[in-house]
């Protein structure tokens, strides 16, 4: 969830910027509606991880997921 203002190139942005592993970021879907805010939209991003000198294991992934969403906080993005 984020601020309706909040534009997806910059999202995007943002992403990129807080992990070195991410190889690409894709928007699926939009929400806007009932139970949400009215300020407020639901993006669905498919985020694709890489490392080219290995396999990822699923912890190495959730560490930076968290790193994501931590970075994302300044912009007031929340996780549905």
């Amino acid at each position: 969830i984020c601020p309706e203002d909040l534009e997806y190139a910059e999202l995007e942005k943002e992403i990129m910027k807080a992990s070195k592993l991410i190889a690409s970021v894709k928007l699926f879907d939009t929400y806007r509606g009932k139970g949400l805010p009215k300020d407020a939209k639901s993006l669905a991003l498919h985020l694709e991880f890489r490392d080219t000198n290995k396999t990822l294991e699923a912890d190495e992934v959730e560490k930076e997921v968290k790193k994501i969403l931590s970075s994302l906080e300044s912009k007031d993005v929340k996780l549905r």
